[in-house]
């Protein structure tokens, strides 16, 4: 038997839902941006600053490593360069909205 499943809608911070409501908003917009497209899980700083090209290196690494300190992202080291990778527990945490 197989099953068809459509994924309309944008996943979201939960805030009633015990999501971290303090983070700065680069470091929100891009764990939004890493949640929803799945070629931003598993990849390097270099390629999350490609994504947000109006925002300094500095910004983006700042607000990723703000993203590891709350636990939302992990840190993995691949080829010897850090990769960031969304910490899938925190996703009960997040809501849909279409």
């Amino acid at each position: 038997m197989k099953t068809n499943i459509n994924f309309s809608g944008t996943i979201f911070p939960d805030y009633e839902n015990s999501f971290p409501n303090h983070l700065s908003l680069t470091a929100l917009g891009i764990f939004i941006k890493m949640v929803n497209l799945p070629e931003l899980d598993y990849c390097s700083l270099e390629t999350l600053c490609s994504y947000n090209p109006t925002e300094p290196e500095e910004v983006v690494r700042a607000a990723v490593m703000e993203l590891y300190r709350e636990g939302l992202v992990l840190r993995v080291i691949f080829k010897d360069k850090d990769v960031f990778i969304v910490n899938k527990s925190m996703l009960t945490r997040m809501k849909l909205v279409r």
